[in-house]
């Protein structure tokens, strides 16, 4: 790994997010501690990207507390160093809270999409787009480390669509790859197949 790629990125990211959470938020950093935390504890992401830490230390998991929109908090979280498992990459992520409950998606690794290939190193932009029926649409705009000096930027997407709160690869994918545009999330809408990546 190109360490002045992975610091360029890293800091850049470190601009949109505050270490811990305000006061009267420490439930969400309380819920992506122990979504991090579930299968024991990974490498802090200082070691994942080969850096120098400030004096405050980069633990596991970050949440990006400036972007929060609607109840939706964007982190970076790693899942590199427990045992048993090899998933060698730091992956983004949203919190949403839902009726007092913390809702996180499953972002399984070698599911097909960006983050089995390469980090992820934050997210620059959240934005929020009422779909039809009970869907509310979380678009993410993520940061992956690429070959060059620049991070390639990514829109990624969640739903929440009864009481499921999904990251949707299928529709991240297509929007990718410009098969819909995001005005047309207005009227999209989901089936059993999108609801693979979930919580509850």
């Amino acid at each position: 790994m190109n360490n002045t790629i992975l610091l360029l990125g890293f800091v850049s990211a470190i601009n949109f997010f505050s270490l811990g959470a305000f006061a009267n938020d420490v439930d969400v950093s309380s819920a992506v501690k122990s979504y991090t935390y579930k299968d024991g504890e990974p490498y802090g992401l200082s070691q994942v990207y080969q850096i120098d830490a400030p004096d405050t230390g980069f633990p596991p998991y970050y949440i990006f507390q400036r972007l929060g929109k609607g109840n939706a908090y964007p982190f970076v979280f790693n899942r590199e160093g427990l045992p048993g498992k090899y998933e060698p990459y730091s992956r983004c992520n949203v919190v949403l809270k839902v009726n007092n409950q913390y809702l996180i998606p499953n972002r399984d690794y070698k599911s097909g999409y960006a983050e089995d290939s390469e980090p992820c190193l934050g997210i620059d932009r959240m934005q929020i787009i009422k779909g039809s029926k009970d869907i509310k649409w979380y678009v993410t705009e993520a940061l992956y480390q690429s070959e060059s000096d620049t991070p390639d930027r990514t829109e990624e997407l969640y739903f929440y669509s009864g009481g499921f709160f999904c990251f949707s690869k299928e529709i991240s994918s297509k929007l990718a790859a410009g098969k819909i545009k995001i005005k047309d999330l207005e009227t999209f809408s989901v089936n059993e197949k999108y609801f693979e990546e979930c919580d509850k």
